[in-house]
C-alpha cells in the first residue's frame, strides 16, 4: 500500500515541480486547476497591532499572486479593514511595509468549494511588532540614497504600469531609469524579476548577477538569482545562490523554500528537509506546498506517520485544491497502516 502512496505522492509533486520549473507563472491557479473564466474570490484583511503596541503607520498592504507580481497596493492604519476584489481563485501573498523598516508577509490559498459561485475569504494581519528584526532589503546604500529624481520618477511609472499589467510600459521605464542611473540596483532587480516572469530566465540570471555584483549584501536579489537557477534545473547553483540570501535573511520564506527544494531535487533530503520545516514554520500555505515534498521524504525514509501528519497539514492551509482528494485518500491509505 505504501508503495501505491508514495507512486500518487510523486506524480503529485511532479505537477508541482513542473510549475516551478516553468518559473512559477500562474503556479497558484495551476495548482488548484482554476481557469480565468471560473469563479471570482474576494479577499477581506483587517490589520491588528499586537498585545501593548502602540499602532504606528501608514502601512502599505501589497497583494501579489503566486509568481510574485504585485497586483494591488493599499495604504491603511492599524484596525482598518482591506478588501481585494474580483480575484482568480489560488495562493496569493499578502505583504506588509511600515515603518522602521517593519515588515511581513504570509501566504493565503483563495480557492473556494467546487459548488460555490464566489467565496469570500477572511483575514486577520497581524502588524509587525517593534522586535521585528528589519530585513536588509530595507537598508538603502548610499548609492540609492543618490539616485537621481528623474530615475526614480521612471522607477514609480513602472510600478504603475506593472499594477496595471501593462508589460511593455514596466521594461520601458524600467530601461530609462537604468539609462539615467546605471547604477540603480532596484531598478535592475525589476528589470530581472520581469524578465523572470516571462520566461527569460538566461537573461534574468544575467540581469541578478549584475545585481548581486552591484550590492553584494541585497538579499532579494541573491534570492532571485536562486529563483532563476531553480527555474533552469542548475540546482547547485542555486543551492549558492539561495544560501547568500538565507544567510542575509534567515526569515524569508521564499528563500528557505528555493534552497528546500534545490536540495530536494539534489537527493539531499537532509538539508532538504531542513529548509523546508524552516518553511513551514514561516508561512504554512506557501506556494509550493513544502508539506507534500515532506510528506514524500517522509514516504522514502519509511516514516508513514509523519508522512501522514504532512498530508493532513497539506490539506489544512489547501483544503479546495484539485489535489485534495487524492492527497486525502493517500492519508487515509497511510492511516491503515
Amino acid at each position: 500500500m505504501s508503495n501505491l502512496v508514495r507512486k500518487n505522492l510523486r506524480n503529485v509533486i511532479a505537477s508541482i515541480l513542473c510549475l516551478l520549473l516553468c518559473g512559477w507563472t500562474s503556479v497558484g491557479a495551476q495548482l488548484q486547476g482554476i481557469s480565468d473564466s471560473q469563479q471570482e474570490v474576494q479577499l477581506k484583511c483587517r490589520l491588528l497591532a499586537g498585545p501593548g503596541e502602540r499602532p504606528a503607520g501608514p502601512w502599505l498592504v501589497e497583494l501579489r499572486n503566486a509568481a510574485g507580481a504585485p497586483l494591488k497596493k493599499v495604504l491603511r492604519m492599524a484596525g482598518d479593514t482591506v478588501r481585494f476584489k474580483n480575484l482568480v481563485p489560488g495562493i496569493y501573498r499578502i505583504y506588509l511595509w511600515g515603518k522602521g523598516g517593519r515588515t511581513s508577509s504570509e501566504s493565503i490559498d483563495l480557492t473556494p468549494a467546487p459548488d460555490q459561485e464566489s467565496a469570500e475569504f477572511a483575514k486577520e494581519l497581524r502588524l509587525p511588532d517593534t522586535t521585528t528584526r528589519p530585513q536588509n532589503h530595507f537598508q538603502v546604500s548610499v548609492r540609492e540614497l543618490s539616485t537621481p529624481k528623474e530615475a526614480s520618477d521612471e522607477m514609480g511609472k513602472s510600478e504603475k504600469a506593472q499594477l496595471e499589467g501593462d508589460n511593455e510600459k514596466v521594461v520601458y521605464h524600467l530601461k530609462r531609469a537604468i539609462e539615467i542611473h546605471p547604477t540603480y540596483v532596484n531598478a535592475w532587480n525589476n528589470l530581472g524579476a520581469h524578465y523572470h516572469r516571462a520566461g527569460n530566465f538566461d537573461e534574468a540570471i544575467l540581469i541578478f548577477t549584475k545585481v548581486t555584483e552591484l550590492n553584494p549584501e541585497f538579499y532579494v536579489a541573491w534570492m532571485n538569482l536562486g529563483g532563476s537557477f531553480v527555474a533552469t534545473g542548475r540546482f547547485e547553483d542555486a543551492v549558492k545562490a539561495n544560501k547568500k540570501a538565507v544567510n542575509l535573511n534567515p526569515d524569508d520564506a521564499v528563500a528557505n523554500s528555493q534552497l528546500g527544494l534545490s536540495y530536494y531535487y539534489l537527493h539531499d533530503h537532509g538539508n532538504a528537509k531542513k529548509f523546508l520545516k524552516r518553511v513551514l514554520a514561516l508561512d504554512p500555505a506557501f506556494v509550493n506546498s513544502p508539506h507534500l515534498f515532506l510528506a514524500q521524504i517522509a514516504l522514502a525514509e519509511k516514516s508513514y506517520k509523519d508522512a501522514a501528519l504532512y498530508m493532513q497539514g497539506y490539506l489544512k492551509y489547501h483544503p479546495n485544491a484539485a489535489n485534495a482528494e487524492e492527497v486525502r485518500h493517500n492519508m487515509l491509505n497511510l492511516a491503515e497502516k
